[in-house]
């Protein structure tokens, strides 16, 4: 694939250095599973950005910090094409914490059971599903 790839790591803020993104070659494919968190001004700078890239970004691994934007910010999910989120589960037994990466298309998907690996108990997930991919129409 021609394009670039961008994997953005830590916090997203008004700090955050995000305009040169805008001028790699497209398109843009964004490994999000770094990001811890996001303010209200950095998010602002991310729907920017995804607006001057319309139609050409994608967005991989999306954390729980960018999904939680993403079912905010109704202008952040309408222009970006997210096609993978991060998704904590817990082990009820044993608390441990697991995380999965699911592919998504245009609507919310459907999640199978997984076991944990310590104790062979199904996990959960730390949210309902439809509260977190609710981004996604049903």
């Amino acid at each position: 694939m021609t394009g670039s790839f961008v994997s953005l790591v830590g916090e997203v803020t008004e700090q955050a250095a995000l305009e040169g993104i805008a001028r790699l070659p497209r398109p843009v494919v964004l490994d999000l599973s770094g990001v811890r968190y996001i303010n209200t001004a950095g998010s602002l700078c991310l729907v920017r950005l995804v607006e001057q890239l319309t139609g050409s970004v994608f967005a991989d691994r999306c954390s729980p910090a960018v999904v939680r934007q993403l079912n905010l910010l109704p202008d952040f999910s309408d222009h970006l094409a997210v096609r993978s989120v991060v998704l904590p589960l817990e082990c009820p037994r044993c608390h441990t914490e697991h995380l999965l990466d699911v592919d998504v298309g245009r609507t919310r998907p459907t999640i199978p059971e997984r076991l944990c690996g310590a104790c062979g108990v199904p996990l959960e997930p730390d949210e309902p599903l439809d509260a977190y991919f609710s981004f996604l129409p049903a």
